[in-house]
């Protein structure tokens, strides 16, 4: 029976058993197998898998395997275009959602703005906003670097910049947002 070396990223690994996270696993499958039929076989949902490489080439899920492959499965990726690397879908499954804190009530709006879905109130407190960036899968953004220690935020951004047009786009750089901003202007 042939096998391959599988390795899941970031939160894919949450479908895994504890000893397959994060590490490199070998998986026998049966000849005439698929990408898609292994990962499904392992229990990774593929509508949460945004790009899959085999050998360090990007594949589509029906790529045929034969054995002695590496394959790597990557979520969605919020730091980097992968439009023309992606084999998948037109589309990768990006969609970034924000929430902003009080300090950010400008940024928010620019964000809007572009077509970026961004909530933002100024009463909010700290404990909410950590509740809505986990509940609803939302890009923290921040001031305040005590708040992206938060335990359960893995998704935040540090917002160093003071005048508002400056904070858009850092914020368009570091997630690579601009030809998505020009689309929706």
């Amino acid at each position: 029976m042939p096998k391959a070396t599988f390795r899941f990223y970031e939160e894919l690994n949450d479908f895994l058993p504890v000893q397959r996270r994060k590490r490199d696993f070998s998986v026998s499958f049966q000849l005439q197998s698929t990408v898609k039929d292994v990962i499904q076989s392992l229990g990774v949902p593929d509508s949460r898998i945004d790009m899959i490489l085999v050998n360090g080439d990007s594949v589509s899920f029906s790529h045929p395997l034969r054995g002695g492959e590496r394959v790597s499965a990557y979520p969605v990726f919020e730091s980097l275009d992968i439009r023309s690397a992606n084999h998948l879908r037109p589309d990768p499954l990006r969609d970034l959602r924000f929430v902003a804190d009080s300090q950010l009530g400008q940024l928010a709006k620019y964000l809007r703005f572009f077509c970026f879905d961004c909530l933002h109130d100024n009463d909010a407190d700290p404990e909410s906003l950590v509740d809505v960036a986990i509940q609803q899968g939302r890009v923290l953004l921040t001031r305040s670097s005590t708040l992206l220690q938060h335990p359960d935020i893995t998704r935040g951004i540090l917002v160093r910049e003071a005048h508002p047009g400056e904070q858009l786009k850092a914020v368009l750089e570091r997630l690579d947002l601009a030809a998505d901003a020009r689309r929706a202007s």
